[in-house]
Parts: C-alpha cells; structure tokens; sequence
C-alpha cells in the first residue's frame, strides 16, 4: 500500500511540472528572444562551377514548397525528380504580387538520378 502511495505522489508531481502553464515571466521572455532563424545562404553569393557568380540568394520568408507525387512517395525523392526533369511543371501561386507557394510536378517520365552506389553489395566494393 506505501508504495502505490509514494508512485502516485511521484506520478502527480512529474504531471503538475510537466503540465503545468508557462508563467507569464516565462512567456514574455520567450516572447523578448525573438527566436529567428539564421539561414547560412541567405545573402550569399552563389557561383557555378567555373567560379563565375550567378547572383545573390534571397530566401523568401513564409512561401510554400510543394511536390506532386503518388500517394506514400518519398517527397524528397519526387522533389529531386521534378528538379531534374525538364519536362517538369512549376506552378507559382500568389497573393497578390507576393509568392506564397511553389507547386512542383514531375513528368510521368521522369527518372531519379543514381547516386552512384545504388545496387552494390558490400562484397562487391
């Protein structure tokens, strides 16, 4: 009887600490970091393989990235399909004049780039 005592008081104090509301000092501090993310090529300057610049890259805040593939696809996988594929359709939808998603969709034909080691065995490298 002492010990389903002692692991219902245990049980009810992990409840309230894990349950329990913020604070409002907790929740203005959250509030005053301003958590932001720092995207590394935002602003950077992006070249081919020659060295020649292309221009900068600007990340777009809030816009949609979409990819049309079959039910239980592998998104990256159809992503980097549709990317390949010149065949491939973008769709831009805005607001306005403002972006909001990009909808990418792969030819029928389109093949996945081989990674190179695709089909080996460990026997055989």
């Amino acid at each position: 009887m002492m010990q389903r005592t002692v692991g219902m008081y245990i049980a009810n104090r992990i409840k309230d600490e894990i349950l329990k509301p913020p604070t409002q000092a907790e929740e203005e501090a959250y509030e005053e970091e301003g958590v932001e993310y720092e995207d590394p090529l935002d602003g950077e300057v992006i070249t081919n393989e020659d060295g020649a610049v292309l221009g900068v890259a600007q990340r777009l805040p809030n816009v949609a990235l979409y990819v049309v593939g079959s039910r239980g696809a592998n998104a990256n996988t159809e992503l980097e399909r549709a990317m390949n594929d010149p065949d491939a359709e973008v769709i831009v939808h805005r607001e306005g004049r403002r972006v909001t998603a990009l909808v990418y969709v792969p030819s029928a034909t389109a093949q996945v780039p081989s990674s190179g080691t695709a089909g080996f065995r460990a026997d055989e490298v």
